[in-house]
């Protein structure tokens, strides 16, 4: 065997091998994929969960109390200051701060964040 052939043997054995590890890769990608695919549903059914559970406490607090409206994913306070009322004391603590913070921030027509209120 000539020196030409011993290269080309040679070169087509690395060649062989780089195939074989681009297979296995590619092989990799896919499983990965697959696995993304189905943590990605888990995620989903687990947010769907989590929507159901907090849309059925608003409805109920909003029938309960007379103090929220809730329909398809939009919150309308209906008597803020009965709400204010029967909230616990840290929800003054909160609005003082969350007031404070976002101070500079400031909605649409001029409406601070903090005061916007759907009717």
């Amino acid at each position: 065997m000539g020196i030409q052939e011993a290269y080309k043997q040679k070169m087509s054995a690395q060649l062989n091998e780089w195939s074989a590890q681009i297979n296995l890769f590619e092989a990799k990608v896919e499983n990965a994929a697959a696995d993304l695919k189905v943590q990605r549903a888990e995620t989903l059914r687990h947010l769907r969960a989590k929507q159901h559970v907090a849309s059925e406490q608003l409805l109920e607090l909003g029938e309960a109390s007379g103090f929220i409206r809730y329909r398809r994913g939009h919150i309308t306070v209906v008597d803020r200051a009965g709400l204010e009322d029967h909230v616990c004391e840290c929800y003054a603590v909160v609005k003082k701060e969350f007031a404070r913070l976002l101070s500079d921030v400031q909605q649409p027509h001029g409406t601070p964040a903090v005061m916007r209120v759907v009717r």
